[in-house]
């Protein structure tokens, strides 16, 4: 059910209602993915991002220090927006 109060901005199921994913590059080796919200929604609940930085570990080098990423969706003339 939706919060009184707007959208849950900074969440996975507000990341996955937009059709945007969450781009992960790890802070301590050049090791990056893309992780889609509502496979990670499956796993682990809706949850903010910042909960979901403090559970990630690096599975190249163990490290647990992130830099998060969600890109725009379909933002016309803003470089870099993910076409949808």
């Amino acid at each position: 059910m939706p919060d009184a109060r707007g959208p849950k901005v900074g969440w996975l199921s507000e990341i996955a209602r937009r059709g945007s994913v969450v781009q992960v590059s790890c802070e301590l080796c050049p090791h990056r993915v893309t992780l889609q919200p509502a496979e990670l929604i499956e796993r682990l609940g809706d949850i903010a991002l910042e909960a979901l930085n403090q559970r990630l570990v690096c599975s190249q080098c163990g490290g647990r220090t992130f830099h998060l990423q969600v890109p725009l969706v379909n933002a016309p003339g803003i470089p870099g927006s993910l076409k949808r």
